[in-house]
């Protein structure tokens, strides 16, 4: 489904990703775990086009992406749900999500089936949402658009534990639908349990790459792996 092959490009002159490749799988949900700093977000960016590539290959369904414009992408499948979750606040729930509705089985009905509380809030503008409406507002808005690989950043990152749980059924729901999920997240513990596989990025390359149910059976491989690569927990 995604393909990386030594790819470096930053923001400006400064490289942030250096010489990093990862690939995955059709269906697969893979967390990209590393501190602050390291080049996550950027990564994220780079295979968006948000950000500025330098050298390296990126492929999608075995389709180039280097060098394609950010619409280009998404109407390649690609979908991101960014940190800051970019909703357009002066428009409805319901004008977010048409706005980005392209064909495909993630209906307005099935979105608001996987978020009720959108479901009250149809008619209230982005701007007027709690941040945990706000961030399931950005999941569903990408999900509409029926990408084939999603992109998540920081999804649980200033949330309410009773909101990060609803959005983890959530993320449950879209993997049994085939969707493809890259998820950069710093509740370790959610990676961990939602993933297939983890990886470590540090200085702008993965440093480990391997199977999250290793590491759900054994903590203390976890904790050793976290503080060999200097995370913070």
């Amino acid at each position: 489904m995604l393909r990386i092959d030594s790819l470096s490009g930053g923001w400006g002159a400064t490289t942030i990703i250096d010489g990093c490749s990862l690939h995955l799988a059709q269906g697969e949900i893979c967390a990209l775990l590393g501190r602050n700093g390291v080049g996550k977000t950027t990564l994220l960016e780079l295979i968006t086009g948000r950000a500025r590539h330098r050298a390296g290959g990126i492929r999608m369904n075995g389709k180039n992406l280097v060098g394609t414009a950010l619409h280009v992408r998404a109407r390649a499948g690609l979908a991101h749900v960014p940190q800051q979750r970019e909703v357009f606040p002066s428009l409805t729930v319901a004008e977010n999500l048409d706005v980005a509705a392209r064909p495909g089985s993630w209906t307005r009905r099935r979105l608001l089936d996987l978020f009720p509380s959108l479901a009250a809030r149809l008619h209230a503008r982005a701007a007027h949402l709690s941040g945990g409406e706000q961030q399931m507002l950005a999941i569903a808005r990408a999900l509409a658009s029926n990408p084939c690989l999603l992109l998540m950043d920081e999804p649980s990152e200033g949330l309410a534990p009773v909101v990060v749980e609803q959005l983890v059924a959530a993320i449950r729901a879209m993997a049994t639908d085939g969707l493809t999920i890259l998820l950069v997240e710093q509740n370790f513990h959610v990676a961990i349990a939602l993933s297939d596989r983890c990886l470590v990025m540090e200085r702008g390359r993965i440093v480990h790459d391997g199977p999250s149910t290793a590491l759900r059976r054994s903590p203390s491989d976890l904790a050793d792996l976290l503080f060999q690569s200097n995370i913070i927990t």
